[in-house]
Formats: C-alpha cells, sequence, structure tokens
C-alpha cells in the first residue's frame, strides 16, 4: 500500500465538530488547508491523521503514541490525536507537482509535501501501527486521562460518520458491518489483534458499529 497526501472536506469537518470539538480547523495558520495520510484503519473505515510543517517546539518534543516527528522533527510530525474517520469522498489528493508559474514559497513548501511524502512511505508500517495503537488504546478506554484528552473521541466521530454518510447517500465499506475484531496476547504478553467474519467462540474485546 502507498500513501498519498489529502486534503479533506471542511464541510465534513464542520459537521464532525458536533460531535467532538477537538476536530480540527481545516486551515492552518498561514490559511493553507491542511494535509494528511489517509488509509482503511479498522473495521473497513478510512482515518484522515493530519500532518504538520516544521517547529520550533519539535526539537523540545519527544516522540510518543499520538506524536511522530517526521525525519526528526527536520519536516514537521504527524499528529495522530488528532486522527478522524472519513469517507472517501470527503477527500481530495494533494498535487505537490512544481509548476513553471509557482512562487518560490509555493515551492519550498511543495518540496516540503514531497519529503513528507517520501518519509511516510519509507516508515509506513510504523505509522499503521501507531495510528491502529492508539485508536485500541481510546476505544478501549485504556489510555491515561492526559492521552484522553488530547485526543479525538474516535467512536463519536465514526456515530458522525454513519450520520453524515446516511444525510448524503454515501456507502460505508461493508466491510464495517460484518469484521469482528479478536483482542489476544501473544507468548510474550503484547496484545494483538484477530479479525475473523461471523460468530466468534472467544474473544475479549468486540469493535462493532
Amino acid at each position: 500500500m502507498h500513501l498519498y497526501l489529502y486534503h479533506v472536506d471542511a464541510s465534513y469537518c464542520d459537521f464532525l465538530r458536533k460531535f467532538d470539538q477537538k476536530v480540527l480547523r481545516t486551515l492552518d495558520q498561514k490559511k493553507r488547508p491542511y494535509v494528511g495520510l489517509a488509509f482503511e484503519l479498522v473495521n473497513g473505515i478510512k482515518y484522515y491523521i493530519p500532518l504538520t510543517s516544521p517547529k520550533k517546539k519539535h526539537s523540545e518534543m519527544k516522540n510518543n503514541v499520538d506524536f511522530h516527528k517526521i525525519n526528526s522533527g527536520m519536516w514537521g510530525a504527524i499528529n495522530f490525536n488528532n486522527m478522524i474517520p472519513v469517507h472517501e469522498q470527503s477527500l481530495r489528493r494533494v498535487n505537490n507537482k512544481i509548476n513553471l508559474n509557482d512562487s518560490k514559497e509555493d515551492i519550498q513548501y511543495k518540496k516540503l509535501l514531497s519529503n513528507q511524502l517520501d518519509w511516510c512511505n519509507a516508515n509506513r508500517d510504523l505509522i499503521i501501527r501507531k495510528a491502529k495503537k492508539l485508536y485500541n488504546m481510546i476505544t478501549r478506554e485504556i489510555a491515561p486521562e492526559k492521552l484522553v484528552r488530547r485526543c479525538c473521541d474516535f467512536k463519536k466521530l465514526e456515530r458522525g460518520l454513519r450520520e453524515y454518510c446516511k444525510a448524503h447517500n454515501l456507502k460505508l465499506n461493508n466491510r464495517y458491518q460484518k469484521i469482528i475484531i479478536e483482542y489476544i496476547e501473544d507468548d510474550q504478553g503484547r496484545t494483538v489483534a484477530k479479525q475473523k467474519h461471523g460468530k466468534m467462540i472467544a474473544c475479549r474485546w468486540l469493535i462493532l458499529p
């Protein structure tokens, strides 16, 4: 799976904010639309994970479950705490190709986006693993209170996604209705997820619509 950069529809984010006020606004301080990654995360649902440009404060911050620096912060960071569920029709692919009429600022920005995307694809497995870990910690209510306060409420936002799709006659992936996830511990005591269709004999946690 190759990762791409996307903009997310502003009206969709406004709709989701009715369910959780922590959903980001879609423009940064320079009035540019935020960019982010999008991939299927759980139960057939895609999640949009916003990226941020390099900031001085990143040099003092450490990578953790809801935040990861891109190239040690030189190219910005990934804000997992602000990830939101999306329908693919709310996403618009970012074109970071440099054109002849681009300003110097636009060229620098597109180069940054290219560097961010290259790094993200080189570290794709890490990104997906961290996104799933955070999702599970929040939805299973095992995250520390401080982390919960920083993160979006994924369950509430998934309800918002369903309502948005219903209002706009959009279909979700059918697997959202059918997949059951069983969480078990491997022989080293680590929590792992096992997916099956249909009824399960024994399971520790179920994630259902």
